[in-house]
Order: structure tokens, then C-alpha cells, then sequence
């Protein structure tokens, strides 16, 4: 899927897809719903602090952040920032989606990061309510007085047009990662993935519908056959799930006696 066409972040930078990559010899396929974006503390001159607003691209889905201090400096670079434009710096919104797989989901499991392939049902961003707020109330008020670029964002769709779009636009796609040769593990994080998984895999997905209820088929690995191979499904809740279902998942990592650690909440 190319760039969505004419959109583009603040401060310029087009929205493209966010690539999963070839999932090689890699035995876990993890599928959340949308990806992330690249964030910056923006001090806006003459303005507010403004903490995680969006300017580019995730590098990878379910990026952790690691990286964030040299990704903001390229994307400096990449948009010719200018000093009139304000102060962009790091943001403790980078990296939230990731850590929380890694310490929520890959820990409890015992997988190893880089036996993963992640992707998203649609590949490329799109932004929440939040996120349009921050743009909606900073960026264009400034955009003229600093001229800075016009930006398009497309909106985060509700759970059913999710689940519509990725069946229409990305059902082949998300078919041909589990097909992958070393793929046995299939994780899905929220209930549009798992919806559209279950379309995806057909008269084999023998999963309960209450799989991501608070009950005791939270969590669990449902085995199944899939192109001619055996196939390990665990349904999860999305990182952005209320706070009643993290408890559930919480509750369920600390049965398998997995550390966790508190991320931060998501805005």
C-alpha cells in the first residue's frame, strides 16, 4: 500500500504505510490495530508545552521507543526545522504501545522480540481524538502566523469500519504473513484483530467468542489448523483496552508469573 495520498503529518512529512517486514523464519505473527506515530515534545513559541504530538511515521509497529533521540534528530533534519518553529524534544509518549508488548504480552509468553513479526491491520497512521485535539488546538492556529506546512491527518476509524477496511484492503496481506513457513504462534491485541483474524482464517478459527471476556478462556492458547500446519492462537486485549480489561490481562500475565512493569497511561 502506497502513501495515503495528501496526507501528511505536522511540519510536513507524508503518512506512509508502517512496514511489518518479510516474516522470514520468525514463529510469531502479532496483529494489533493501528500503528503509532513518532512524537515530539513541541514547545510551541509564545504557546503551551505540548507533550506526544505526532509528526511522522512509527519506524516499525509496536516500536518501544529505544531509538527515539536519534529519530527525532533525523526527522529535524528531514523537515528543515527551523528555530522560529519552536523546541522539539523527546516525549515520554514514544515507544508506549511497544513497551507494553514487550513487558505485557512477549514477557508472559516467553518470546523473544526478535522471533516476532508485528504488523497492524491497516498499515498506516491514523490519529485518535487526542491526537486531533493537539493538532486541532496548537499546530493549526500557528501554521500561518509560522508558516509551517499544511497537514492532513486521517482519523482513527471506529472498531467496525477497522474491521470492514482491513477485511477489504488487507485481508491477502495479513493472510500471507501466517502463511509463512515458521509461523506457529498467531497473537491478536484487541477485539477488531481478533474479529477480523477469525474472517481471515476461516472455518479454522475455533475460538470462543468470549476469549476476550473476564473469564477464565482469557489468554488462553486455542490450537487450531491453518494452510496444512498447527497454529497457536492467544487473543489478548489492546494496549488501549479500559482499565477494567488491563486488570484482567494483568491478572492473567501474573498467573504465568511474568515481572510486570507499569507503563504509562495512553493519551
Amino acid at each position: 500500500m502506497n502513501a495515503i495520498p495528501s496526507s501528511t503529518f505536522p511540519f510536513g512529512q507524508p503518512v506512509r504505510p508502517v512496514d511489518s517486514g518479510d516474516p522470514g523464519n520468525r514463529d510469531c505473527i502479532i496483529v494489533g490495530g493501528l500503528p503509532s506515530a513518532l512524537a515530539i515534545r513541541w514547545r510551541v513559541p509564545g504557546g503551551k508545552l505540548v507533550q506526544g504530538f505526532v509528526v511522522d511515521n512509527e519506524p516499525s509497529p509496536f516500536w518501544d521507543g529505544h531509538d527515539q533521540d536519534a529519530r527525532i534528530r533525523a526527522w529535524r533534519q528531514a523537515v528543515c526545522w527551523q528555530e522560529a518553529w519552536g523546541e522539539a524534544a523527546p516525549t515520554r509518549q514514544n515507544g508506549q504501545v511497544g513497551s507494553w508488548l514487550n513487558q505485557q504480552v512477549l514477557a508472559p509468553l516467553a518470546l523473544s522480540r526478535d522471533r516476532v513479526c508485528a504488523t497492524t491491520l491497516l498499515n498506516t497512521y491514523h490519529a485518535n481524538d487526542a491526537a486531533r485535539h493537539r493538532i486541532d488546538e496548537h499546530y493549526r492556529p500557528a501554521m500561518q502566523r509560522l508558516g509551517l506546512p499544511t497537514c492532513m491527518v486521517p482519523d482513527h476509524p471506529g472498531s467496525e469500519d477497522l474491521l470492514r477496511r482491513s477485511l477489504a484492503e488487507e485481508r491477502d496481506r495479513l493472510a500471507a504473513l501466517l502463511r509463512a513457513p515458521g509461523v506457529r504462534t498467531l497473537v491478536t491485541l484487541g477485539t477488531a484483530s481478533f474479529r477480523a483474524m477469525r474472517e481471515v482464517l476461516g472455518a479454522a478459527a475455533v475460538v470462543p467468542d468470549n476469549a476476550l471476556g473476564d473469564g477464565p478462556a482469557y489468554g488462553l492458547g486455542h490450537e487450531l489448523q491453518f494452510d496444512g500446519r498447527a497454529l497457536r492462537w492467544h487473543a489478548f486485549v489492546s494496549p488501549t483496552a479500559p482499565a477494567s480489561m488491563q486488570r484482567v490481562h494483568t491478572a492473567w500475565a501474573q498467573r504465568l508469573g511474568a515481572p510486570l512493569q507499569r507503563v504509562g497511561a495512553f493519551k
